[in-house]
């Protein structure tokens, strides 16, 4: 129940950020034209996900500038995950994840902006040990709001804040018996990269 509470708390504290926000975009004057002349035209962005290193994961996110105000991204991790009870001398679990993102910004642009967007991440992870394998798939799609900033040496940084739907299959078997489930949530989406532009 109690975990019922939370979760219904951080959704309508989300909600709430994204309406304020969207009044906020409303009433917000355009940022001014600025000239590729006045600042390097980088038309790639590759950033790391500092808070998935505590998984620990590595995670990248490579975004292409397909227009000036649209951006595509593709986001690769991998790594190894340690089971909650880090005690219980069971092994650390193989995972990777494959996903896109489309970003339009609704003020300014690639080099600096905030966005708005749509992200969907497939996420796999599987274990042997013996004759016994479990394996689990997970989905997650949601839009969100963010910020970019670009300085023009490069370092770029990107924040997003949004909601997602996560769907989860997990199976596992040991030769002779067998078992599956699913199971699907929601949650916030928050993503806060840090790397550079070319």
């Amino acid at each position: 129940m109690l975990r019922t509470m939370i979760e219904r708390s951080l959704s309508a504290t989300v909600g709430l950020l994204l309406l304020l926000l969207l009044a906020a975009v409303v009433r917000a004057q355009p940022l001014p034209a600025i000239s590729d002349e006045a600042h390097p035209r980088r038309t790639v962005s590759i950033t790391l996900s500092p808070i998935h290193l505590v998984l620990p994961v590595v995670e990248l996110t490579g975004e292409w500038r397909a227009m000036d105000k649209l951006g595509v991204a593709v986001v690769l991790g991998g790594g190894k995950v340690r089971p909650e009870n880090a005690l219980s001398g069971q092994p650390s679990i193989p995972v990777w994840e494959a996903g896109a993102q489309v970003r339009y910004y609704l003020l300014g642009d690639f080099r600096h902006g905030m966005q708005l967007g749509a992200e969907t991440i497939y996420m796999h992870a599987s274990t042997e040990s013996g004759n016994v394998r479990a394996a689990a798939n997970g989905i997650s799609a949601g839009g969100f709001a963010g910020y970019k900033v670009m300085v023009d040496a490069g370092f770029t940084f990107d924040a997003q804040l949004g909601y997602q739907f996560i769907g989860i299959g997990a199976d596992a078997t040991d030769g002779q018996n067998s078992a599956s489930g699913s199971n699907s949530s929601s949650g916030v989406l928050l993503n806060l990269n840090v790397g550079w532009s070319f």
